[in-house]
């Protein structure tokens, strides 16, 4: 069974290591712990923050990931997802433009705070979300394309 403690105001650990590779979920639970301080961070900081300038509840799609699960995810090999440091997001209504306009606020709001947040506009196989990760050279807003991630200019 894995325990569903509250790490911030808005997310549970269990959201930030939930998978459907069912054969994968014990491996990811076990390895997570060494990353526990870091999930609490990004939920508490980033992710809360993230929730309320937005102003809807946000589902995690997927948070700490152990290396067999990111490998088998397609996630790439300095992945933050392995470190507890990363987390993909929806919210209801989400499309590509409002994803965007979203994203473009919470880095605003995470600007104001002097947080190193970046948060990148996922649009693949049909499917948009926010990936928010803790960068040194955040906060910043990239989107991705067909042809890879372009950096929005900061307005701020």
């Amino acid at each position: 069974m894995i325990p569903n403690f509250k790490m911030s105001e808005s997310f549970y650990f269990s959201e930030m290591i939930k998978t459907s590779h069912e054969d994968l979920a014990l491996e990811n639970m076990e390895r997570s712990v060494p990353f526990v301080f870091n999930m609490t961070i990004l939920c508490r900081y980033a992710l809360d923050e993230a929730r309320k300038t937005i102003g809807l509840p946000l589902l995690v799609g997927s948070g700490f990931r152990c290396e067999a699960l990111n490998s088998m995810v397609g996630g790439g090999a300095n992945s933050k997802h392995k470190e507890g440091l990363a987390a993909d997001v929806v919210f209801p209504g989400i499309t590509l433009e409002t994803a965007i306009n979203e994203g473009r606020k919470v880095v605003a709001r995470y600007a104001e705070l002097g947080f190193n947040i970046d948060v990148v506009v996922e649009n693949k196989m049909g499917k948009v979300w926010l990936h928010i990760e803790h960068d040194i050279e955040g906060p910043r807003l990239w989107v991705s394309t067909e042809k890879g991630y372009v950096q929005e200019a900061q307005t701020t």
